[in-house]
């Protein structure tokens, strides 16, 4: 809920003002149930006739039948449990996003064409797809960043998701520091994820089956989390699924850490004074 905007604006204010501008007609925002009171008068009420919007939320108790809440389990479950949590209001093709991040507008763009474009086919097995930014534009100069690298084949399909932690910037060169403190180099023109995919509603019934073979490795762990990369790394290994990379040459930002706010600022209003934003936004 940062304000880095000239008027207070978000940076999922102009996510939501992109995806718009692409096509998509629906937002549903995943959020804790605590949150519900403050969120809808603070946020979801802004796009009021502007954009339909709903609700979903992640409780540490939506758990698959025969499963429950472990004793002192307070973290939420992960991303692929947050994208699971919205399964009873997705009926469509749909985008997944991060609302701390800017993608710009050609990324929404690129996703709702292959979803548009996907939804006309039939297909022998579902096709989904993730949004693949440069590494060398993902960095943050106030701290190390984690981000899942993606290997391809020559046809553009991802084979395999590699989570990378400790990535910063060094001597010219991009680094990951792995567990054993040795610096591996990475190439800066590697695509990664930034969390932003595009699914259909298909997706839900892998990840409820995941989800409850995850539970029952690590359902008592207080940490663990299902993660968006590895359930694309168990669709893409066990072929049920096709995962796409589409690539962009954007330039992402985000606020990673608290000294990142005056830099997204600071991009917001370059974009604002080069005419790609109005300066007030869902007038």
């Amino acid at each position: 809920m940062d304000r880095v905007g000239p008027n207070g604006e978000t940076l999922m204010d102009y996510a939501l003002f992109d995806a718009v501008k692409a096509g998509f007609t629906r937002a549903v925002f995943v959020i804790r149930p605590d949150m519900e009171a403050d969120f809808r008068k603070q946020v979801a009420d802004k796009y009021a006739g502007k954009l339909d919007t709903d609700l979903a939320f992640q409780r540490l108790d939506d758990l698959p039948p025969g499963f429950t809440l472990p004793p002192g389990r307070s973290k939420p479950w992960g991303t692929a449990h947050a994208v699971l949590a919205a399964r009873d209001k997705v009926r469509t093709p749909f985008a997944v996003i991060n609302a701390d991040d800017f993608y710009g507008a050609e990324s929404f763009a690129t996703v709702f064409d292959f979803l548009d474009k996907t939804a006309q086919k039939t297909l022998k097995k579902p096709r989904f797809a993730i949004v693949g930014y440069r590494l060398k534009y993902t960095l943050s100069a106030s701290g190390t960043v984690s981000r899942a690298i993606c290997q391809t084949d020559r046809q553009g399909n991802i084979l395999h998701l590699s989570e990378r932690k400790n990535i910063l910037e060094k001597g010219g060169r991009i680094v990951y520091i792995d567990d054993s403190g040795a610096e591996n180099t990475l190439p800066r023109e590697s695509y990664v994820s930034m969390n932003m995919m595009g699914f259909s509603p298909q997706v839900f019934d892998y990840l409820l089956k995941y989800f409850a073979d995850f539970l029952a490795r690590k359902g008592q762990s207080s940490s663990a989390e299902f993660l968006l990369p590895e359930a694309l790394n168990r669709m893409i290994a066990t072929r049920a699924a096709e995962v796409r990379l589409l690539k962009t040459n954007a330039q992402w930002f985000g606020v990673t850490y608290k000294e990142d706010k005056a830099m997204v600022a600071a991009n917001i209003r370059r974009l604002i004074d080069s005419g790609v934003y109005p300066k007030k936004l869902w007038d």
